[in-house]
């Protein structure tokens, strides 16, 4: 929808408020609220109504309501003390007092764009009266065949809304509906663990899935089998991992059944077949190794390997059993790290490719027909879309304002479940001298990857304010943030670095290297095959350093950016991280052992503590003069060690909420996140 409010034009779609040819990109909480006062105009509206529809009834403090109301007002030039737009009435609520007219020139966010990824176009100029006729045209005719005709049964419906079925304040995911559609399982991050439960829908009432030999025990997800008197689940920590069979009937649980203990660290999936002496299970052999499918015959007691696709980054974590079929929809990258979507006979063993993107989406399960595929949208994954089996013929199922996650089919052969909920990682910095923390960015939505320049008076990072990931700057303290990039498209970044003289910015995506000149924003991609890279690093000006597997190994591969040629390193080295101080350089040998300095002289003092090295793409360990810095998974958030050589154990330095940081002389830059609530929403098919 796109308003006109006083001066100014505020556009929902495109998250923007222009005034006087200036555009504003807002942050999705912002949008929510001026949606809703635009919607009710004139009138008093409770905290409590603010709470309950546009942060969806979540816990909330009010100085978070508070900050998103001077936000927008700092957005529209408004002063609280002489409010053209926004009125405060003490221990009341607020009311929007300006004028707000819905804009018929509403290209930019017409129905015919939000529902399809084809957009209608014509010569004219902008502006020009049968420009104008062509939107309204449009309207009207998708209007028509929305709401005139009867789409086939084979066709998913467009329009959808979504209600939500849990309301905890907390992280609600994985949920499963019974066959009955009477209860819900779900699992829930309480108190850094995770818990499962079953819902009464009819009530609200729940009964948690214990697992009473051990209280610090992970359990969940949960797998209903076809009759819905049987629940599958798993049991974890990091020294063991066990699958559990329990009946069910009228919220009361039967004991537990052990039926397989799986490898330490696996955190996996079970399911059941369409047969209940039949499930599909995930394992892996280490917490660094790829998830492989086993199926498990209960009668039996065996496990056989499944025929599958190649076990790239994480394997094949993902999947879903077709709904009436007996056969595998199986989610999975490959080298070149495009998402492939594979069908597996469970009763001859074959697999199939049936189409792969190259896009930063994941999880895709059958639809109700079994003649499509439904998964997220792409990052940041705002809807879930549809594909038919060879990829083609996309739809928009859902579309809506918060980040969503892997859906799941509704028993009642129409909606689907799906977690959805706000995120916000800030930026914090921690001072070397006075231990202070300061809060770089204070967005409500993510903001990470942040990364000092050589120079130390500029950080880089990534944020979604604009509901795309883009970069921007900010001086070392967090003032001065600007929008560098403006991509608008579904880049998903792991790593940011800076050249040696901070006139260069190079983003790692998931299987490009792109180059943003600092002066002139604008980037490039580096021309080296699509595949899993990592440790990106500059050497100087010029020369980039990073690591690409081959024949089983990393190797180091240099870049050099005036000629596009690319050259390997020694074979000895697996990876290597070059800081502007040669002596913090670093390197990991084919054996995984550390070295430093322009010499790579082994560090033999830190080999004794033996961290992860590596965090996923990046460098977990930094060495800054005589100090070693590197995080620790710890009780669900990352634990920051220092060590010196007057440290005789490591030392604590700060708690983070992501793999990454990055160090200056004056400190460190990490992250931190305000409690994550997500809940589970149900499609309700408009009919």
């Amino acid at each position: 929808m796109r308003w006109q409010i006083e001066g100014f034009i505020f556009c929902d779609q495109q998250q923007s408020l222009t005034h006087n040819a200036k555009v504003q990109q807002l942050e999705p909480i912002l949008v929510e609220l001026l949606s809703y006062f635009c919607n009710h105009p004139d009138r008093i509206i409770s905290r409590d109504e603010l709470v309950e529809v546009v942060w969806l009834g979540r816990t909330v403090t009010d100085s978070a309501v508070n900050r998103a109301i001077t936000k927008l007002r700092r957005c529209l030039g408004d002063d609280p003390k002489v409010p053209r737009f926004i009125a405060t009435f003490p221990k009341k609520g607020y009311k929007f007092i300006a004028s707000a007219d819905k804009s018929m020139s509403d290209q930019p966010n017409s129905l015919l764009q939000k529902q399809s990824s084809e957009q209608t176009t014509t010569p004219n100029s902008k502006g020009h009266p049968r420009q104008a006729f062509y939107i309204v045209l449009a309207i009207i005719s998708v209007f028509i065949v929305l709401f005139w005709f009867k789409p086939n049964s084979d066709t998913s419906t467009l329009l959808t809304m979504a209600k939500p079925l849990t309301r905890s304040g907390g992280q609600e995911w994985q949920p499963r509906i019974s066959p009955d559609q009477q209860y819900l399982t779900y699992t829930a991050i309480v108190a850094n663990k995770m818990q499962l439960f079953i819902k009464q829908l009819s009530d609200g009432s729940t009964v948690e899935v214990m697992y009473s030999d051990d209280p610090q025990a992970w359990v969940g997800p949960a797998s209903w089998n076809s009759s819905g008197n049987k629940l599958v689940y798993l049991v974890a920590t990091k020294d063991y991992c066990r699958y559990y069979i329990r009946s069910f009937a009228a919220m009361k649980i039967g004991e537990p059944q052990l039926i397989h203990n799986c490898p330490a660290g696996s955190y996996g999936k079970i399911a059941f077949s369409h047969s209940d002496d039949f499930l599909i299970f995930t394992e892996r052999t280490a917490t660094d190794s790829p998830y492989v499918l086993f199926g498990f015959d209960l009668t039996t007691g065996q496990k056989r390997r499944l025929n599958q696709p190649a076990l790239i980054l994480g394997g094949n974590a993902s999947f879903d059993l077709h709904p009436t079929q007996n056969k595998l929809l199986v989610s999975s990258v490959d080298e070149q790290m495009w998402e492939g979507f594979y069908a597996i006979n469970l009763d001859t063993d074959e697999l199939k490719l049936l189409f792969k993107l190259d896009s930063y989406i994941c999880c895709g399960i059958w639809d109700h027909s079994g003649k499509r595929v439904v998964l997220m949208g792409e990052h940041p994954a705002v809807q879930l879309i549809s594909y038919d089996l060879q990829g083609k013929d996309r739809q928009v199922l859902y579309a809506g304002s918060q980040q969503l996650y892997a859906p799941e089919r509704h028993a009642n052969g129409r909606d689907y479940l799906f977690p959805a909920g706000r995120n916000n990682l800030d930026i914090n910095f921690y001072s070397f001298t006075s231990r202070d923390i300061t809060q770089i960015t204070t967005t409500s939505v993510d903001d990470r990857l942040a990364v000092v320049s050589p120079q130390q008076d500029k950080v880089a990072y990534i944020g979604l304010a604009t509901g795309t990931e883009e970069i921007w700057i900010a001086d070392s303290y967090g003032s001065n943030q600007r929008q560098l990039t403006r991509f608008n498209d579904q880049r998903h970044y792991l790593d940011l670095k800076w050249s040696t003289n901070g006139a260069t910015l190079a983003g790692l995506t998931l299987n490009e290297i792109h180059l943003i000149d600092m002066n002139t924003n604008q980037s490039r991609v580096l021309t080296i095959p699509q595949t899993e890279i990592r440790a990106l690093s500059f050497k100087d000006e010029h020369t980039i350093y990073y690591s690409v597997k081959q024949d089983g190994q990393w190797l180091v591969k240099q870049y050099n950016t005036l000629t596009d040629q690319v050259s390997g390193m020694d074979h000895k080295w697996q990876y290597v991280r070059f800081d502007a101080d040669a002596a913090n350089t670093l390197w990991v040998d084919q054996q995984n052992n550390l070295y430093t300095g322009a010499a790579a002289e082994p560090a033999e003092t830190f080999q004794l503590h033996k961290p992860e090295i590596m965090t996923g793409r990046n460098f977990n360990v930094r060495k800054l003069g005589k100090y070693w810095y590197w995080q620790q998974w710890d009780n669900d958030r990352y634990q920051l060690y220092k060590m010196g050589p007057e440290h005789k154990q490591p030392a604590p330095v700060v708690r983070s909420d992501s793999p990454h940081f990055d160090l200056s002389a004056q400190g460190i830059y990490y992250h931190s996140a305000e409690r994550r609530d997500t809940d589970v929403f149900q499609t309700v098919t408009m009919k």
